[in-house]
């Protein structure tokens, strides 16, 4: 991370303090999210540490600076700026992927097998503490369903099973691709010829408004969620 401070006149020493809400509950008093604090009077460089244990969510960055002292979070001050930008804290392991604005359309139920799970309105949604087991060779009906926060849309679903567990959603791996105004209902068909069973794999679900997601990356208006599939013989 680089700090540049920008001055009328003489350069003085300016206080700096970074937070970012890692737990995503709309404040930076938890212990770990002031993740940088410095005087100087020019340029800072620092290297952010951002720890493993943090859920992937859509959250905020707060950078402030001062020279009056160390500047507060979320109280005024007189002299100084504060700054707030939108940060992604994303799983490293598979390529993240996110809706930009969830208002009008999200997922808001899905239902495979065990899985029954209803769930608000978010930009991703990290369900991997839910799974449900699939046995290879097998077909199991899906439903998902939508919710609006006001007039109904046309919605692109895929569903993806990462059966070789390379941590990339290959497209033989989409399992359902449809659209519809309400809910999805459909059938996931689980390959008979894996291997090296049982184990876990994960299952990404995206609905985009307009057209049909990829699996990684940004995108205006839908919604993400992951979960955890059981793959046995």
């Amino acid at each position: 991370m680089k700090l540049t401070p920008g001055f009328y006149g003489s350069p003085r020493y300016e206080y700096w303090k970074v937070w970012i809400d890692f737990n995503c509950d709309g404040d930076y008093s938890d212990a770990g999210e002031n993740i940088l604090s410095q005087v100087d009077n020019e340029m800072i460089s620092r290297i952010i540490e951002i720890p493993t244990t943090v859920e992937p969510c859509r959250t905020r960055m707060r950078v402030v600076m001062s020279p009056d002292g160390e500047p507060p979070a979320f109280r005024a001050f007189y002299h100084g700026e504060p700054e707030d930008y939108t940060v992604y804290l994303i799983s490293s392991d598979y390529e993240p992927s996110w809706a930009e604005d969830q208002y009008y359309e999200w997922i808001e139920n899905v239902l495979l097998n065990d899985i029954d799970n209803q769930s608000e309105d978010r930009c991703y949604s990290n369900f991997l503490h839910i799974s449900t087991e699939l046995q290879a060779g097998h077909s199991y009906f899906v439903r998902l369903t939508l919710g609006f926060s006001g007039s109904s849309y046309d919605e692109y679903w895929n569903v993806w099973i990462d059966f070789n567990q390379d941590n990339v959603f290959q497209p033989e791996e989409n399992v359902l691709s449809e659209h519809n105004t309400g809910h999805i209902d459909g059938v996931v068909e689980i390959p008979s010829e894996l291997e090296d069973l049982p184990y876990k794999t994960r299952m990404r679900i995206s609905m985009r408004w307009n057209q049909y997601p990829s699996f990684e990356g940004g995108y205006v208006y839908g919604e993400v969620e992951d979960y955890t599939i059981i793959l046995t013989e």
